[in-house]
């Protein structure tokens, strides 16, 4: 007989009692480390009767006692003893643990690889503010959800074509501070409608706070305690509370955006609507990943433990496979096993499309950072487990655990913050202080028509080598021919007359003659001249780097029709645009070397030419412009039916050349056309700098493109 002394629980433990049909299961809530585990029936009169028995024969004979007349639950068995008391011991929940616990779980930051959690508010902050909205949470609020929900769904499908074109503008490089601030709009209204039920149905608040998820910052409501409502329904409408938030709030941006004429608004509303049902769907209602949908999916199926259990079906399975011929001690259950799967799939997706984003995105930073979200999803788990696995050393004992658990987390607290500080001060922002720029060729040449007429003929091509004087283009011009027929026709009839007149002694009438035939001869030089000027020849030699008329045969050209523009393709130029303070700098650092980079291409060294002295609000590259693509904010003003863009704020004109010995990397990387960045000379800037611009700027750009749409509307 087995006489060895039983441990007993750690006070405080309270218990609730779970129950769907006619299973029984227990939720066990901890208040020293704030967290809930959950026991079954058999392990819960095992765990409960640890004080009352003094041997494990003993405990046995009680709880198959209880146990004797309840179907569908074997006896216990002291191999179930052993691996309970086994595995409250790993949870800390034995009395005689010397585990160090936090003494206040609820304040507890949180970092970690993929999640952390940085409590801001109290929960007792958290539930007082939720009181003033406790209102929402009932039926004619849901009612009105529902009825926001069908309304926008009604609206979206009238109006189709007009939302489509307005996601399409969605999708751009520069909308990120939009996006930002309607994720954050979407997930500050998704906790605070979870917190504003969990008040209403009874259940405590721990903490609320920011959370990094995936690199993603999320609002966040520790409502852990919300396994002591021992009503399913209760709990299921808490966890659906956040989603219904979001669409009710995504149905109102719908309706707003297509019921106002602010392209602003409209814009914002559109990310919060798209964003408020695709991110709904595909995270939060999803049961695949450990969200709302989760949750309220294993209280439908009474299945707490689904996502451990589904882990560990897919690795049996995976085991299954990779050692065939071993026995193996866990059965494979097709459906969990199935689900398992089916999480481990979505996960990878999940991880690959951020890499993806992140790489497209971020170019060599985006690398890393998808090389660390791999390895902190897949890598960090399985080198957890594995040590998990190993025997673990003894460790010494001490009579103070708690003490020594407070001179730890400060030491650790300050060297994380000591080294978060050296990376911020010390560390150097991936994007340096740049402005941007278009490549351009250096003395281009555009060849303009010098006669109007008909483009009978085009001799050349688009990137052809033409040397001086070669026929690039033939015009056709009846009215300059048959002006020029007869200008030929008077030339020779003054000319006769100027005869006749000498033969016959008319001496003055032959000096008038002459007078009349010097002007008609200008005129027919002249004449003779735009006839001429209908056949296009090039002024110099170079390449034909731009045609403006390909293809367009028969079309009548003006006189100064731009044709084409003759370059040396090996003599490229940056042509940027910098601010008054960007441009001080510069100015400083004539005939220096700089950096001139593409996003995803390589920096290419180049020497800063010249800053032009005097600022101008005219932007002479169009392509830099926002409403084209570009970065710099723009008004446009039409002008004698041309149309020009204005610059809010005056900027310098900065030219970068490229040497001997930089031209060939210049051609290699650059093309004409091509936006760039040319970085600040002498200028570094670190981690904590970098951020702070690059909002400033995003700040400032929204500024000013809202003050745009102010104007126009």
């Amino acid at each position: 007989m087995n006489t060895e002394p039983l441990p007993t629980l750690v006070s405080g433990l309270r218990f609730t009692i779970h129950r769907q049909r006619d299973r029984l299961w227990y939720a066990v809530h901890d208040p020293r480390a704030g967290r809930f585990v959950r026991l079954g029936r058999k392990e819960y009169l095992l765990a409960s009767h640890l004080g009352d028995c003094r041997n494990i024969e003993e405990l046995l004979q009680r709880v198959n006692d209880f146990l004797g007349n309840e179907s569908g639950t074997g006896p216990a068995t002291s191999e179930d003893a052993q691996t309970l008391l086994a595995w409250l011991g790993r949870m800390d929940l034995l009395a005689n643990s010397n585990s160090a616990i936090p003494a206040n779980p609820e304040k507890r930051m949180v970092i970690g690889l993929l999640y952390s959690r940085f409590p801001l508010l109290a929960g007792s902050t958290a539930e007082l503010l939720s009181q003033h909205l406790k209102f929402l949470a009932g039926r004619v609020s849901l009612l009105a959800i529902l009825a926001l929900i069908l309304t926008a769904s009604c609206m979206v499908g009238a109006h189709w074509g007009q939302c489509r074109a307005v996601l399409g503008q969605l999708f751009v490089p520069d909308a990120q501070f939009w996006w930002l601030a309607a994720w954050l709009l979407l997930k500050l209204v998704h906790e605070t409608g979870h917190a504003v039920v969990a008040v209403r149905i009874g259940s405590k608040i721990r903490s609320a706070g920011l959370s990094l998820i995936y690199l993603a910052p999320v609002p966040f409501v520790d409502m852990s305690d919300l396994w002591a409502i021992s009503n399913r329904w209760h709990r299921m409408l808490c966890c659906a509370a956040g989603m219904l938030a979001e669409l009710g709030l995504a149905a109102v941006a719908a309706i707003v955006a297509l019921n106002t004429s602010n392209e602003a608004l409209q814009y914002f509303c559109c990310a919060i609507a798209f964003m408020g049902t695709v991110s709904t769907f595909a995270f939060n209602a999803n049961p695949l990943v450990r969200f709302d949908g989760y949750f309220i999916f294993t209280d439908v199926i009474n299945h707490p433990n689904l996502w451990s259990d589904g882990s560990l079906a897919s690795k049996a399975v995976f085991a299954r496979l990779l050692n065939p011929f071993q026995v193996q001690n866990q059965s494979i259950r097709p459906l969990m096993a199935l689900y398992g799967l089916a999480c481990l799939a979505y996960r990878i997706l999940i991880v690959v499309a951020l890499a993806v984003w992140m790489i497209s995105i971020w170019g060599g930073l985006g690398w890393l950072t998808a090389a660390w979200l791999g390895g902190a999803t897949f890598v960090a788990p399985w080198l957890r487990a594995r040590k998990d696995k190993a025997p673990a050393p003894i460790a010494p004992q001490t009579n103070d655990v708690a003490t020594a658990y407070r001179w730890r987390r400060p030491a650790w607290f300050i060297i994380l913050l000591a080294a978060a500080t050296c990376i911020l001060l010390l560390v150097p922002a991936p994007i340096q202080p740049a402005t941007p720029g278009v490549v351009d060729f250096r003395d281009a040449q555009t060849l303009h028509t010098a006669a109007p007429g008909f483009l009978e003929s085009l001799l050349v091509a688009s990137g052809d080598i033409v040397q001086q004087g070669d026929v690039i283009a033939i015009l056709a011009n009846d009215e300059i021919e048959l002006s020029c027929r007869l200008k030929a026709i008077e030339v020779s009839s003054a000319e006769e007359q100027i005869r006749v007149g000498r033969s016959q002694g008319k001496l003055a009438e032959c000096q008038a003659l002459e007078s009349k035939l010097q002007s008609l001869q200008l005129q027919l030089a002249q004449l003779t001249e735009r006839k001429e000027h209908l056949i296009v020849r090039a002024p110099v030699s170079g390449t034909l780097v731009q045609l403006n008329v390909a293809g367009e045969t028969g079309r009548f050209l003006d006189e100064g029709t731009p044709l084409c523009v003759l370059a040396d393709k090996s003599n490229l130029e940056i042509n940027a645009s910098a601010t008054q303070r960007d441009a001080e700098v510069m100015r400083s650092a004539i005939g220096q070397p700089v950096f001139v980079w593409q996003s995803g291409a390589a920096k290419v060294l180049g020497t800063l030419q010249g800053v032009d002295p005097r600022g101008s609000d005219a932007l002479s590259h169009p392509s830099l412009a926002a409403t084209y693509g570009g970065t710099i904010p723009v008004q446009t003003e039409v002008t004698n039916e041309r149309e020009q863009l204005q610059l809010t704020n005056p900027r310098f004109d900065v030219s970068v050349r490229f040497g001997a010995d930089q031209a060939d990397a210049a051609n290699r990387w650059l093309v004409s056309g091509q936006r760039v960045w040319v970085r600040l000379p002498n200028k570094q800037q670190n981690l904590l700098q970098g951020v702070y611009y690059w909002a400033a700027a995003k700040l400032q750009s929204l500024h000013e493109q809202s003050k745009q749409n102010s104007g126009r509307s």
